[in-house]
């Protein structure tokens, strides 16, 4: 019985992960604008590379909400090398930091999934 579980957990995680990610849909390139020109948003990030050789990046990156008065934005973190891009909804004008494999491209605001006007430069 024990190893069934083993076999099913990692199939279980996958699921929930796809039904994650479709929630936050939407944000395609023609809809970001990078975090240096929105005025709501205060991002960042920082590529590391620990075993260059072997071609492995990490990276951190961080958003925050500097209008969180006037309503949410929607950050989208863009990622390199395969691995899933970040979306995060910021209401609270608290710093979220997330780090992982693979090199960061990008910190955007999503206009079409933002409040009006909060992405806008």
């Amino acid at each position: 019985m024990k190893a069934i579980s083993i076999l099913f957990a990692p199939l279980l995680l996958v699921l929930m992960s796809t039904a994650q990610a479709t929630d936050f849909s939407g944000c395609g390139i023609s809809k970001r604008i990078h975090s240096k020109d929105a005025d709501c948003l205060e991002g960042g990030y920082k590529n590391s590379y620990p075993w260059y050789y072997f071609g492995f990046a990490k990276g951190k990156a961080w958003a925050r909400n500097k209008c969180s008065s006037e309503g949410a934005i929607m950050v989208k973190v863009d990622r390199g090398q395969g691995a899933d891009d970040w979306t995060w909804l910021r209401r609270s004008g608290n710093k979220k930091t997330k780090t992982g494999a693979g090199r960061i491209n990008g910190v955007y605001c999503c206009t079409d999934r933002s409040d009006e006007g909060l992405c806008e430069d």
